[in-house]
């Protein structure tokens, strides 16, 4: 599953948590294209139908959700991000975690 690291938008990571989150991510993308041919990225895609934000219930962020459309037009598949309110505020930037990339559902 993906790692859970805090990124700042602006801010450079370091070369250790973007590997790290890379080999996180390769098993979670390796899944998707067994199962699906493309990521389709067109404006259908980038639609707000497609595209979720959610407060937490302890208001300290937001959970942002993007449904993966393909080709195929399974569109099972979601990547969720959690915003940080109080670390972007301190970094003036956008913090964010990647939660979870996997099908609609599944257990984060």
């Amino acid at each position: 599953g993906a790692a859970a690291a805090l990124y700042s938008w602006d801010k450079e990571c370091s070369a250790d948590s973007v590997k790290s989150l890379e080999k996180s991510l390769e098993s979670d993308w390796q899944s998707y294209f067994e199962d699906h041919p493309d990521i389709l990225t067109d404006r259908l895609a980038r639609s707000p139908q497609y595209f979720q934000i959610a407060e937490v219930k302890d208001h300290s962020g937001w959970q942002i959700t993007q449904t993966i459309l393909d080709s195929d037009e399974g569109n099972d598949w979601e990547i969720v991000f959690f915003v940080d309110r109080q670390q972007s505020k301190e970094a003036e930037s956008v913090a964010f975690s990647l939660l979870r990339v996997g099908a609609i559902g599944s257990p984060s």
